[in-house]
Order: C-alpha cells, then sequence, then structure tokens
C-alpha cells in the first residue's frame, strides 16, 4: 500500500491544478466559442476569462518554467462534457454519467500547443501535448495509487501525465539537474519490478546488480521527481522519512529517495558533505520502518526525560504499526549513526 502522505499528494497536486491527457479531443455538447480578448492588458484578460483558465495557464507555465507572459491563450470554448471525467478516458478510472459544465482551452508556448479539458472548477486534464518521450528511455515509471500517475526520463527529459493518456515533456533544467538519474543509469544493470510506491522499469548502463532496497531507492526518487514535475516545484519536507535534531545544533533528515542532509552550527558547514547516500544495508533497514510503522514523534530533554542531551525525531511512516520503545530508540540511534558520516566523512558524495 502506498503511503497516505504520498498518495495525499497526488490527488491535491491532480485536484487542485492536475494534469493528465488523452489522444485527441472527444465531440464537444453545446458548444460556444468565449470571445477572445484584446492584448491591451492582463487585466482585460483576468476580466474576459474565468479563472481556471488563468489557473491552467499557471499550472503549464509552472510545469516548463515559462513565464506565463509567455504562454497565449489561443481559445477557450465553454463546453458540457458528458461524464465527471471531461470526456476523456483514463487508465483505472470510472466516469459519473452526469454531464459537466467546463472549457476546452488551447494555450501556445513557443509555437507548440496544449489542449486542456477542465470543469468550472479545479478539475484540470491535459488532453493533447507535444514531444512525449519514446526513445533511449531509462527510467518508466507508474505509480500504484487509485489515481494512476506515469513518468518516462531520458538523461535531459522527463515525460509525465495520466496513465494511458498523453504527457508533459520538460527537460530536467526546468527542475534540477539529473544528478542522481546518471549516478543510477551509470552505477546499475536494468531490472524491472513493483515496489509499494509503483512499478519501475529501468534499462541502466552500469555493472552493478541492483539489490531489492536499492531497486525501492530508484522508484522511490522516480515518484518523488514525477510529483516535483506535475507540482512544477518542490519541497522541503518531501519525501523525507526521518527529521532528527540534537541540542538545537546538529540535524540530519533522511528521504526515502535513499540519501540524507545535515547540518551542524559547531562545523563549517562547507566541510560536511553535501549530501549521504545511504548504503543497501541503511535503504534495507528504512524502509522496513518506514512500511511497518505508523508516524510518531519523540522530544527528550534533560529536564523532562532525565537525558544527557536535547534530541527531536519526526519519523513519517506509512505502516499500520505503533512503534515500540526499542525500535523508537533504535530509529534514534540509526539517525545519530549517520550524521556520524557526514562528521567523519571526507568529501562529498
Amino acid at each position: 500500500m502506498i503511503s497516505s502522505k504520498y498518495f495525499s499528494m497526488a490527488v491535491i497536486l491532480i485536484s487542485i491544478l492536475s494534469t493528465t491527457g488523452c489522444n485527441g479531443l472527444p465531440n464537444l455538447s453545446q458548444s460556444q466559442d468565449l470571445p477572445m480578448p484584446s492584448a491591451v492588458s492582463q487585466q482585460i484578460l483576468d476580466e474576459k476569462y474565468p479563472d481556471v483558465v488563468h489557473n491552467t495557464r499557471f499550472l503549464l507555465s509552472q510545469q516548463l518554467q515559462v513565464p506565463p507572459d509567455e504562454i497565449s491563450i489561443q481559445s477557450v470554448e465553454s463546453v458540457v462534457w458528458p461524464d465527471s471525467c471531461l470526456g476523456i478516458t483514463l487508465e483505472g478510472q470510472s466516469c459519473d454519467s452526469k454531464p459537466v459544465s467546463g472549457y476546452s482551452i488551447s494555450l501556445d508556448v513557443h509555437g507548440e500547443q496544449y489542449i486542456y479539458h477542465t470543469d468550472q472548477g479545479n478539475q484540470i486534464h491535459l488532453v493533447s501535448a507535444p514531444n512525449e518521450l519514446n526513445d533511449e528511455i531509462i527510467i518508466q515509471w507508474t505509480s500504484s495509487t487509485q489515481v494512476c500517475l506515469t513518468s518516462k526520463m531520458d538523461l535531459e527529459n522527463i515525460s509525465f501525465g495520466e496513465c494511458g493518456a498523453s504527457m508533459i515533456t520538460t527537460p530536467f533544467s526546468a527542475i534540477g539537474a539529473p544528478d542522481d538519474l546518471i549516478y543510477f543509469w551509470e552505477t546499475y544493470t536494468p531490472f524491472t519490478t513493483e515496489t509499494p510506491i509503483g512499478k519501475i522499469v529501468f534499462r541502466g548502463n552500469g555493472k552493478s546488480i541492483a539489490t531489492s532496497a536499492e531497486q525501492r531507492m530508484i522508484a522511490e526518487w522516480s515518484h518523488m521527481t514525477t510529483m516535483i514535475s506535475i507540482a512544477g516545484r518542490s519541497g522541503a519536507a518531501w519525501g523525507n522519512v526521518i527529521a532528527w535534531r540534537r541540542n538545537n545544533c546538529d540535524h540530519l533528515t533522511i528521504f526515502a529517495m535513499g540519501y540524507a542532509l545535515a547540518g551542524t552550527c559547531e562545523q563549517d558547514a562547507e566541510s560536511l558533505p553535501a549530501r549521504l547516500r545511504l548504503s543497501p544495508k541503511q535503504l534495507e533497514q528504512l524502509y522496513s520502518w518506514y512500511d511497518q510503522y505508523q508516524s510518531f514523534e519523540i522530544h527528550k530533554t534533560p529536564e523532562s526525560n532525565d537525558f544527557p542531551e536535547s534530541i527531536y525525531l519526526l519519523f513519517s511512516g506509512q505502516g499500520a504499526a505503533i512503534v515500540t520503545e526499542t525500535e523508537s530508540q533504535g530509529i534514534l540511534n540509526f539517525a545519530a549513526d549517520i550524521f556520524d558520516q557526514f562528521m567523519f566523512a571526507d568529501h562529498n558524495q
């Protein structure tokens, strides 16, 4: 079962400003063209079109990392869609046959056309887009959630969208350099596997056979990269499993994608590694806890716990079990040990 935290993230991203796809447009019923606005000012534009049109343009600008004023609104057509799926068919989704009023929106980005179906609120579905990746794909990832998402990645680009639909394609430069993908591709041999975060087909060029925990790590990274692409931005806490602090000075965050970040007020930050990759054994232990236990929080202080140090830990789990005192101490020790790796590391990873 996928983490409720991750599922909620996907649902929020899709329900508020979602992207999906389909090949071609269905027949539109009861359609009526809205008048095209003059290009005198943005204020006039805002007055002519409903909010969902501007939300759609803003979402596309975020995903492509293009300023909104470089995205022109080609047409907006008022439509009564035949069902709750807004006239498109997507894998794993059922549709209520009740008609839904909305719009067909055509946007132009530097000569390339993006067509969307929307309702009158926040349901936004991409139905046509250019340049989906089909060659030299290194990773193809498909989620295991109720809302089926998928992505394809090569060394320079990512295509993303809903299963069975067209995808938006954007360079990795829009969301950050693909250093992890290059590392995976150069390190591991190909594999295909199902994980709690979804199915992954990986076409590596390396010589190392990925352990099951390393395969899970690549799937977790693929999932988070897809979520960041859909949102058009990242969040500092996205994907973190363990957040640890000691004496309000030492701090560590461990992510499901297989790495940790750390810092301390007692040492020059530049002397610490930018981040640390977890070993296969550490990954296996992390995912075991992550899948088994519910989220929990620990705060120990010398005053309240007769404890020599102030320690804080936030664990974001996706399991059903309540952590035992012994296991919670094990997680605390795990975090402290990884922080010590940072302190003694002599180069960036």
